[in-house]
């Protein structure tokens, strides 16, 4: 890594007042994120009240832009790994790496230096699948609401954090091994991520509610295609298999702590008109 820049700090008062700085720092812009997210949350609950208006949607695609740009910003600071590593982050020495656009700490960097496939081992660990696009970007709508609300929001940022919703993402939270095999699949194609945009909210608002979690059964599409495709084909179903495409489905293949209570609190928020549509 010739182009690695290092950042190091061995004296402890200099460690100590860099440790504090970090802490003030992280702090303020988790809180604002925080505060953006209840705010994205509070106008993404009005789109389903009949004053909502365009100057109301235009706040929301406001908030959801300054969200972005504030998280991303975080997310290729000096304040944050980009190795995902877990730990104690504070008192780490940080490396930038302009292939990635983004410091690492020097643990990860150090993995890095010792591995013969740098951008495998970058993909592998921090779990950027490169084949994967995430439809929730592209609707910009969660497909499993109902199963995200069950998955804790964390204080700190974390490699599985949903940079749309805040929630961790139940997919690449539980499917570390499920990405890394898909590794080497091909992209989505063009194509498809036409379809997903054609069918935005005008298409199906009248079913969409932030509490119905499985819309590939209205939209005969799987939001997480390639995942499922390397997950298991199962002679017989078992509880996990999706009933639509075959495969089991990586969320809810690991996601058994997702409760009965929850499925029913899901089921008695849906809509008459949603259920009647599903039965």
């Amino acid at each position: 890594m010739k182009d690695g820049k290092k950042i190091a700090i061995t004296r402890p008062r200099l460690l100590a007042i860099r440790k504090n700085f970090r802490i003030i720092f992280i702090s303020a812009v988790e809180e604002r994120l925080k505060d953006l997210r209840r705010s994205k949350n509070l106008a993404w609950k009005n789109r389903f009240i009949s004053e909502y208006t365009e100057i109301a949607e235009k706040r929301r695609q406001l908030l959801n832009a300054d969200y972005n740009k504030l998280l991303a910003n975080f997310h290729h600071s000096i304040l944050y790994c980009s190795g995902g590593c877990k730990g104690d982050g504070l008192n780490k020495n940080m490396v930038y790496i302009a292939q990635y656009n983004g410091w690492f700490c020097e643990e990860c960097y150090n993995d890095m230096q010792e591995t013969t496939d740098p951008k495998r081992w970058f993909n592998e660990s921090i779990m950027v699948d490169e084949n994967a696009e995430k439809p929730c970007y592209v609707l910009n709508w969660c497909p499993y609401g109902g199963l995200v609300e069950a998955f804790r929001i964390r204080k700190e940022i974390s490699r599985y954090t949903c940079e749309v919703f805040g929630h961790d993402c139940p997919v690449f939270y539980i499917s570390e091994k499920v990405v890394e095999d898909s590794i080497d699949k091909p992209k989505y194609s063009s194509q498809l991520l036409s379809e997903a945009k054609r069918i935005r909210f005008k298409h199906l608002k009248k079913y969409l509610r932030p509490e119905f979690e499985k819309p590939c059964k209205l939209l005969n599409y799987c939001p997480y295609g390639v995942i499922c495709l390397t997950s298991k084909k199962r002679e017989v179903d078992s509880e996990f298999t999706c009933k639509f495409f075959g495969f089991d489905c990586p969320v809810f293949y690991k996601a058994e702590y997702a409760s009965e209570e929850l499925e029913k609190e899901i089921k008695s928020d849906m809509s008459k008109d949603l259920k009647d549509f599903l039965l």
